[in-house]
């Protein structure tokens, strides 16, 4: 058949099938083959002629299929294809492959097990398939999850990780994350993927998709230790003072109170009374269920509002105003931080392990 090095449509082999140290010319067909032992290629120089190079899809190889060839190889279609072990050497792989259904239980024969290069591997599938068009119509997303789950069960639980991560960006990338029904508007459906994308790019950041909750803490002491340094240049600054108002106007401590004097730092405030802790202050505004007695005991002093709408503004950009703002923010990611915490950790935000 013209265009066709060698046709074995559907063949029925007990044995092995080797294809060693040959040339070809045309398209090597072997979809829907049965092979009852391994399909051995290497040391084989495929050529499809600009066609398929391989094309073997739906086949089924019991034991290994081994693919180590010299040049890489183009145009090979692996289309719902099972096989027991998978040995290859990746640089035997070119560009526009065929993955989406290519099912192997376990990698062997010395074959590459880094994320790095299995990656690699992957972005060798047809651009549409890989995501790399921007469009999600045509991405295929199950050679992405098989090669997570055989790394998993292999035991490599980073390298597993790594290709999960890859995999939630690339979705996003792809343009999948954030679909709205085609019932919805342009405008609406346009908003809601940007909220999306937007939540779907944070929780990556924080947290790498689930797959690495303890980031999160990074990040929770991060945001601890520079809210802390914040409020300790404030407070020298007299923005803080205390929340009592048995203290605040106490006349015994009229020299504590701004211009003249610092809370933070007067020696006549009563040592009964709870001094203020830049550290202590923003680890109890950061953390939501716990009460450190400082946010209750010490507060910014606002002054005011003006009644004139552009002052008011104006004051935004203060120290007292800017600090309250500050404490706000950290109050809502301590919030956020606390709950996808706990999502993560109970399973709500279930992992894509399957």
């Amino acid at each position: 058949k013209e265009g066709v090095a060698l046709a074995a449509d559907r063949v029925v082999i007990k044995g092995d099938i080797f294809l060693k140290n040959a040339c070809t010319t045309g398209t090597v067909r072997l979809p829907g083959a049965q092979i009852g032992g391994s399909l051995i290629c290497t040391g084989v120089t495929f050529d499809g002629k600009g066609n398929n190079a391989l094309f073997a899809d739906n086949m089924a190889v019991n034991n290994m299929f081994k693919f180590r060839t010299t040049p890489s190889v183009n145009k090979i279609s692996l289309a719902g294809v099972h096989v027991g072990w998978l040995a290859d050497d990746t640089t035997s792989w070119g560009k526009c492959i065929i993955l989406n259904g290519f099912i192997y239980g376990n990698i062997a024969g010395g074959a590459p097990t880094d994320a790095t290069t299995r990656l690699d591997w992957l972005d060798k599938q047809l651009p549409e398939h890989a995501g790399h068009n921007g469009q999600g119509a045509d991405f295929k997303p199950q050679p992405w999850k098989q090669l997570a789950k055989v790394l998993r069960e292999m035991g490599h639980a980073e390298e597993a990780r790594q290709v999960s991560i890859a995999f939630e960006k690339r979705l996003r990338e792809a343009k999948l994350i954030g679909q709205a029904p085609a019932s919805w508007g342009t405008l609406s459906a346009w908003i809601y993927q940007k909220i999306c994308r937007a939540g779907h790019y944070l929780f990556g950041l924080l947290t790498g998709y689930g797959y690495r909750p303890l980031r999160l803490l990074i990040w929770m002491v991060i945001v601890w230790l520079a809210c802390a340094g914040f409020f300790w240049y404030t407070a020298l600054e007299g923005v803080f003072g205390p929340s009592s108002p048995l203290v605040f106007q106490h006349p015994a401590y009229v020299d504590c109170q701004p211009p003249g004097g610092n809370w933070y730092v007067c020696g006549k405030l009563p040592e009964e009374y709870s001094g203020f802790s830049p550290l202590a202050y923003s680890l109890d505004v950061i953390l939501p269920f716990v009460d450190l007695q400082q946010a209750n005991s010490w507060a910014p002093l606002i002054p005011t509002p003006e009644a004139v709408w552009y002052r008011e503004i104006l004051t935004l950009f203060d120290w007292k105003h800017a600090t309250r703002l500050l404490m706000w923010l950290e109050t809502l990611f301590g919030w956020v931080s606390s709950l996808l915490m706990v999502a993560v950790l109970s399973g709500l935000a279930k992992r894509r392990e399957e």
